[in-house]
């Protein structure tokens, strides 16, 4: 599905896992709809943060840097140069977006197979305060606490929403080689996306897409670890919910 990021195979055996014991009686039908819902929501987002990935892998393959400066007009080059951008922040920000969302709706597909259901908004971190809650001591927690690079991307989602993560001040790197003509261009992201354009700096990410391919290969393992963490013990004990 995810292919060639993840396989991603827990996600299937936990449909099919639900809906059997659905068909068995063994799931209340608030449940399973509720879930249902819920896991094509999440899928539909990983599904177009693979999209816009995929996209800006295309965007840089394809883009002929000489193209992009060889006009003698400035006016061109800068127009070039802002419509590559452009497109670069398009699918950057899609990326974050759909990531993102798709961890706020794992929250709710984990709290559906729990039985609850929180009034208000969910965010990924819900799923763990409200189970930590009812069952402190469920397994599923170590799971649920934030992985360690949890945060950073979560700031640049949240910045993406808002701020421009990339700029043509300062920030497109273009590199040059002449083994073949071979060419690379690397986007920094900056290490700051709240800072103002003009005090940015580029160090702990020097490349977005390489981020975000490690982001979205991230994403997949911790989401599928969850799904596999699920399917096990509902299909242990013969129902739902859990615990």
């Amino acid at each position: 599905m995810f292919s060639p990021y993840h396989q991603f195979k827990n996600c299937t055996k936990l449909v099919l896992c639900v809906q059997r014991l659905y068909d068995a009686s063994c799931v209340p039908p608030h449940i399973h709809d509720w879930h249902h819902n819920y896991h094509e929501a999440l899928e539909q987002k990983l599904r177009g943060a693979k999209h816009n990935l995929d996209a800006l892998r295309v965007l840089i393959s394809s883009t002929d840097i000489t193209t992009i400066a060889s006009s003698t007009n400035m006016t061109t080059v800068t127009r070039n140069i802002q419509d590559f951008m452009f497109h670069a922040n398009l699918y950057i920000d899609g990326f974050f977006y759909n990531g993102g969302s798709a961890l706020d709706i794992l929250a709710r597909e984990v709290l559906t197979i729990f039985d609850i259901y929180p009034s208000g908004h969910v965010y990924y971190d819900s799923a763990y305060s409200e189970i930590s809650s009812k069952y402190p001591s469920d397994p599923i927690l170590t799971r649920l606490n934030d992985p360690f690079w949890k945060q950073e991307f979560s700031d640049y989602r949240n910045a993406s929403t808002h701020e421009v993560l990339l700029s043509t001040e300062g920030n497109l790197n273009f590199q040059l080689s002449s083994e073949g003509l071979r060419q690379s261009i690397r986007l920094p992201l900056p290490d700051n996306p709240r800072a103002a354009l003009s005090t940015r700096t580029y160090n702990k990410n020097p490349d977005a897409l390489q981020y975000c391919i490690l982001s979205f290969r991230r994403l997949l393992r911790h989401i599928n670890a969850i799904y596999g963490d699920a399917y096990t013990r509902a299909s242990t004990q013969g129902k739902l919910p859990l615990p």
